[in-house]
């Protein structure tokens, strides 16, 4: 009787259910069809996502550097908070004056309470500052994040939240835009909200508007949505996020990262193969080879020896061995060095900020301090235009929250927190700046000879 088993190896998959043809097909949807929501209302259509927002959520757990390049653009973008009145009303005259003005991260001040954070946190659960940062992650999630504006019956807002942008569609009604919130697993009926504004409000509720009379709800019980869109010119009612290049690259890590799993957790043996030949041997002499074999594997018991006494002197046991050889190794650690830049490089993001360190690098002077400035005016300015604007004309308008105007949504920079003149002349220095003559020495002044 011939018997083929695989001794106690584990079918462990790390990373849950597989991404089926490809991971680009289950992100990206090939489905451009739009929905018709009701019959009876010609022209009312929902217009699908243009990506597997669920999909996307989950790559952040499978590479730890998409992972921090969306928490580095998140914060780098909203993160450093608003700028406060005293930054706004005094002007420096000279460039000395504005670098004495500038709010340095060196001097180790905390973070500034703006005017924004003082109106608007009792309208939240968690703060201001939390709400808005889960809509811009999802923003460079998904290319689209959302904050819910709830009012009451004389128009005053009176909560904001933010919204999970898999639960909200855009749909439009004889070619005006409006809002459908339907989370996951939720049966109908369903609820549709109103773009930011009185009047869009009113319009959703009047006989023009999209909702049967007979289903009309209190307007106070209709909620305002303020979205944050990624441009793009892939799709025209949502975001579209600029790293879904690296979904490839970020599957193909996925299963590299498998391939290890499966060594380690399988105890670094799965590529050989014990195998019997010449006669079958009895079931006590099967039961001691396997009990040998187990013996001999596992944490602690490597390159242990192994004595076998077989009652068939027919029989003859062979150890093949099936795994990879070294060179196969190298290749996906070089593999691995390869898609983790190739990640950090659809993000447009410095490699510092993603925790990667590249050879070679390491003791360049002002290469951090360059970066930082190029991916601030190229990276982030975007990004901040694009919240700043939906801010101020929304919050800060007139509909917005009494007390607050337009100008009080402009974002701290990265730039404006770090004294790039100090940083750039302790970078170049070439001695420890907490030795000798350097001790006392203010290196906002730059370098010195």
């Amino acid at each position: 009787m011939n018997r083929i088993e695989k001794i106690e190896t584990a079918t462990y998959n790390l990373f849950g259910s597989k991404f089926g043809s490809g991971v680009l097909n289950a992100i990206v949807k090939d489905d451009s069809s739009e929905i018709v929501l009701n019959s009876a209302k010609i022209g009312l259509i929902r217009h699908p996502h243009p990506i597997n927002v669920d999909a996307a959520y989950s790559l952040k757990d499978i590479s730890g550097h998409h992972s921090s390049c969306i928490q580095a653009k998140k914060y780098c973008t909203v993160g450093l908070g608003f700028i406060d009145g005293a930054d706004s009303t005094k002007k420096a005259k000279t460039d000395e004056e504005a670098i004495q003005m500038t709010e340095s991260l060196l001097s180790g001040q905390g973070r500034v309470e703006s005017k924004v954070d003082k109106h608007l946190d009792d309208l939240t659960y968690f703060g201001f500052f939390n709400e808005l940062c889960d809509a811009v992650e999802d923003f460079m999630d998904t290319g689209t994040g959302y904050l819910e504006v709830s009012r009451d019956a004389n128009d005053k807002i009176t909560g904001i939240s933010q919204i999970p942008s898999k639960d909200i569609w855009v749909c439009s009604y004889n070619g005006k835009p409006f809002f459908l919130y339907q989370p996951a697993g939720q049966a109908a009926p369903s609820q549709y909200w109103a773009m930011f504004g009185i009047a869009n409000k009113e319009w959703l509720l009047s006989n023009d508007g999209p909702i049967k009379s007979r289903s009309r709800p209190a307007k106070e019980k209709v909620s305002e949505i303020i979205p944050f869109i990624q441009p793009s010119n892939r799709v025209k009612y949502y975001g579209y996020p600029d790293w879904i290049s690296a979904s490839v690259d970020i599957d193909l890590l996925k299963k590299s990262k498998q391939y290890k799993t499966d060594f380690y957790h399988n105890r670094g043996v799965l590529d050989k193969v014990l195998a019997v030949t010449g006669e079958a041997v009895n079931t006590e002499d099967w039961e001691r080879i396997k009990a040998s074999l187990k013996a001999s594997i596992g944490a602690g018991n490597n390159f242990n020896s192994m004595a076998l006494n077989l009652s068939n002197e027919k029989a003859k046991v062979e150890v093949k061995n099936m795994g990879a050889d070294g060179n196969t190794e190298d290749q996906f650690a070089k593999d691995m060095e390869t898609l983790t830049q190739n990640i950090v490089s659809s993000h447009r993001v410095p490699p510092l900020l993603a925790n990667i360190l590249i050879p070679g690098k390491l003791g360049a002077s002002n290469e951090f301090i360059n970066a930082l400035i190029g991916f601030q005016l190229l990276v982030i300015n975007p990004f901040q235009n694009v919240i700043e604007k939906m801010l101020a004309k929304t919050l800060g308008g007139d509909e917005g929250v009494e007390g607050l105007n337009p100008d009080d949504f402009r974002l701290r920079t990265i730039t404006s927190q770090i004294d790039i003149n100090g940083m750039d002349a302790i970078s170049r220095s070439r001695s420890e700046a907490t030795s000798g003559d350097n001790a006392d020495r203010d290196y906002g002044d730059g370098v010195k000879e």
